[in-house]
């Protein structure tokens, strides 16, 4: 019986590490998606500029 008590409460706590890492790969992940937005968006700005400088729209 100790012995499952003992595996039990491994896996309580690998479980618990496994959801630790999944938010800050989660929150990682969010910053990454923000960050590529933001070079979307420069991109976009630059292509206008570009496309203004030039006659187009």
């Amino acid at each position: 019986m100790s012995e499952s008590t003992e595996v039990l409460s491994q896996y309580v706590e690998m479980t618990r590490h496994t959801v630790t890492s999944l938010r800050q790969l989660s929150a990682g992940l969010k910053h990454y998606a923000a960050g590529l937005h933001h070079t979307v968006a420069s991109y976009h700005e630059s292509d206008s500029a570009q496309a203004q400088q030039f006659g187009g729209k």
